[in-house]
């Protein structure tokens, strides 16, 4: 049985552009959404990054959500959900709900890197993804950035602790996954040679410190 994997990013739930509030726009986003899930049948939808604008979203932005996980959950019982945090999430505030949400069992949210004994917690961002008959048909490595507080060598810059986690979290699902199983790669992030947009409303900061090269990680693709 196949796999039907629906791959999203930057909702940004709560933006504004140039003052003028897109709660009608993003509505709209939430409503094709769920139209698309359901007439796809998707098994599993990934939020790789920035479900919100800010990290002390509005109100509106939370229930909307909230609204898209309950419709979602209606329309598709089986569908998962996975999230990882983006650079204008806060990663504690995704994580807030993610005990009660996850008991649910079809939301799997990583928005901080957590830790056990100082040493990052592995198994919490590698996810099991099932087809609609509950059978595992992949992992999903779903690390998050890490951040200044994140390097833990000296002399680390944020480019090399982020490396450095991300090839730990794919080899921890290289060993979780089973021969049949596909491997799928998650990431927020700021990738060397990017440009910054001349329209954009906002000022970007773009520089080297953080910008990770798309050659650091030994990660093949095979197309079956």
């Amino acid at each position: 049985m196949t796999l039907r994997l629906f791959h999203t990013a930057d909702w940004h739930l709560g933006h504004t552009l140039h003052g003028v509030e897109r709660t009608y726009e993003h509505e709209r986003l939430m409503a094709w959404l769920l139209q698309t899930i359901e007439r796809e049948s998707v098994d599993a939808v990934l939020v790789a990054g920035d479900v919100f604008d800010a990290a002390n979203r509005p109100t509106e932005a939370q229930a909307l959500w909230y609204r898209f996980l309950v419709e979602a959950w209606r329309r598709v019982p089986h569908v998962q959900v996975v999230v990882i945090g983006g650079n204008h999430d806060s990663g504690a505030r995704l994580d807030a709900t993610d005990p009660f949400l996850r008991a649910m069992e079809r939301l799997h949210i990583v928005g901080c890197v957590t830790r056990r004994d100082g040493r990052p917690e592995l198994d919490s961002v590698v996810v099991p993804l099932r087809d609609s008959s509950g059978e595992v048909r992949a992992r999903v490595a779903a690390p998050v950035p890490a951040r200044g507080g994140d390097r833990h060598r000296p002399g680390d810059t944020v480019a090399e602790a982020t490396r450095r986690f991300f090839g730990s979290v794919l080899d921890r699902a290289r060993a979780r996954r089973s021969p049949d199983e596909a491997l799928v790669a998650m990431g927020h992030l700021y990738i060397v040679g990017a440009k910054a947009s001349e329209l954009s409303e906002r000022r970007f900061v773009v520089g080297n410190q953080s910008a990770v090269g798309h050659r650091n990680y030994n990660l093949q693709i095979r197309v079956r």
